[in-house]
């Protein structure tokens, strides 16, 4: 990430995973716990993501703050599962 700003640890995954907002970028990171880069999460409308400001996930679903909207995908969709 270029610049971070939120973060969010989901300790209760069985891939355990930090997650970190990067509004410069309009991404959102998941790192392993020991630090390696996974994914890379940005919309396929750049302008979906601009104002990213929080990330939120809870079993296989990341939520996304940006603006006043909510988004959520499935991480089921990069695993297949």
């Amino acid at each position: 990430p270029r610049s971070a700003a939120a973060m969010f640890l989901d300790a209760d995954s069985p891939l355990p995973a930090i997650y970190v907002v990067d509004p410069k970028d309009q991404s959102v990171y998941q790192i392993t716990l020991s630090g390696a880069f996974r994914y890379r999460f940005r919309a396929a409308d750049g302008a979906m993501f601009s104002g990213v400001t929080s990330v939120f996930v809870t079993g296989n679903t990341v939520y996304v703050a940006a603006g006043s909207v909510l988004y959520s995908f499935s991480l089921n969709d990069l695993t297949g599962g």
